[in-house]
């Protein structure tokens, strides 16, 4: 299902379901002792049992800081096969209500981009700083991202920041209950 639905009651599901995998307490305790990225993302899922894109999505929405999470993908011919060389598109963005852009689905992040570019054809995390013109925002804006091949052929999943640089505390120690 698309994890940008428009009716409420869906997305009401889905956060309920996923509050029920991974309950907020122990979730943000956890988070609050682990460095910002995808390699915690991933540690998340594999301890709830829960898929990687579904455990970056509770973390966008639980993170204290600026953080949205995209969806990137490759082109498919009308056969279902992956075009090799084409350019990665955003499928979607869940951002928390902290994030301040906006990423408009069917965005082509440039070729020449070798951040992305690299994590799309490896098996590694990838991370490093991005221009807004890459992700169609102001040239200006900088970004932060690290990113994860996802597990189909050509994709990524990236957590996203403002800034040029990690944040250092993503939950607040203090607050954690």
């Amino acid at each position: 299902m698309n994890p940008l639905t428009r009716k409420p009651f869906e997305r009401q599901a889905d956060r309920f379901a996923a509050a029920m995998n991974m309950p907020l307490g122990p979730f943000r305790k956890q988070m609050a002792l682990l460095p910002f990225g995808m390699p915690t993302v991933e540690n998340l899922a594999q301890i709830y049992f829960a898929s990687i894109e579904s455990a970056a999505i509770h973390y966008v929405d639980l993170i204290d800081e600026p953080c949205a999470l995209i969806c990137l993908e490759r082109e498919y011919e009308e056969h279902g096969l992956l075009i090799p060389d084409s350019p990665l598109k955003v499928r979607y963005q869940v951002g928390n209500v902290n994030f301040p852009f906006r990423i408009k689905p069917g965005t082509v992040i440039p070729l020449e981009n070798e951040l992305l570019w690299a994590c799309s054809k490896d098996e590694y995390y990838t991370e490093g700083s991005l221009s807004g013109s890459d992700l169609g925002l102001k040239p200006s804006t900088n970004l932060w991202i690290n990113c994860l091949p996802q597990n189909h052929v050509g994709g990524v999943l990236a957590l996203i920041y403002p800034g040029n640089g990690l944040p250092q505390f993503v939950i607040d120690p203090l607050k954690v209950i």
